[in-house]
């Protein structure tokens, strides 16, 4: 959609188009967008409602210091629960006992706690939301490479991990082998990122190259994955 405004209301004028597919594309496609039902595919997120209760504990939140202080103790024992849970789940990963999981182990796997990061391997959350999401996001990009042919403007799209798929898919599994089919079927051409961050120890290029306890590329990151990105595309 914003392809089209920028493309036939604004008039840019552009060579070609990269799309870098994020992992949390079907997680996003499956339980937070929709599209209008009125045939302009108009996208819509729909807003979150404050109820009145919730907005009389937010004043008294930001107004009490009694209320504020209890706030603060709550998010503290959710914030031990939420690292106690992880770190048993990272345990579980690696087969170790949850007090033997380092800090390091604990920041390299982090990601492992977001169900958008794992669907590409995890059965569970691929039943969930995975399976309908990635073919909602199949829809959508072939509505894009059907507006670029008509405007004839190539499309190449990137896939890419986050870290906890260097530790655990490093192949990217359900989530490339969807692209890479999908590119073959519409005539795209496809740059695979998996075998540049794969291609040593997973550990290190997490401390590297990943904003800790994030998703996203550090600078590092952007400069090493904007580096491969180019000698991909220019082989061709």
């Amino acid at each position: 959609n914003k392809l089209r405004y920028l493309l036939l209301k604004k008039g840019l004028k552009f060579d070609e188009v990269v799309v870098l597919l994020d992992i949390s594309d079907a997680f996003d496609e499956a339980t937070l967008y929709h599209v209008s039902g009125d045939g302009d595919g108009r996208l819509i997120v729909p807003p979150h409602k404050e109820k009145p209760l919730r907005t009389a504990r937010h004043w008294l939140r930001d107004n009490s210091v009694i209320t504020r202080t209890f706030y603060l103790a709550r998010k503290t024992l959710r914030n031990i629960k939420k690292e106690r849970r992880i770190r048993a789940t990272v345990a579980k990963v690696m087969n170790k006992d949850p007090e033997t999981v380092s800090d390091d182990e604990m920041r390299r796997y982090y990601t492992l706690s977001l169900p958008s990061a794992i669907w590409s391997f995890d059965y569970t959350a691929w039943n969930d939301f995975g399976r309908r999401g990635l073919e909602q996001a199949g829809v959508q990009m072939s509505r894009l490479k059907l507006l670029l042919d008509a405007n004839n403007i190539p499309m190449t799209i990137v896939v890419y991990p986050w870290p906890i798929h260097l530790l655990l898919d490093p192949t990217g599994g359900r989530y490339t082998e969807f692209w890479k089919n999908w590119a073959d079927k519409e005539k795209v051409r496809l740059l695979d990122l998996f075998d540049a961050f794969t291609s040593v120890e997973p550990g290190s290029m997490i401390d590297k190259y990943f904003i800790p306890q994030d998703v996203h590329w550090n600078e590092l990151g952007q400069r090493f994955a904007a580096e491969k990105f180019l000698s991909l595309y220019n082989q061709d």
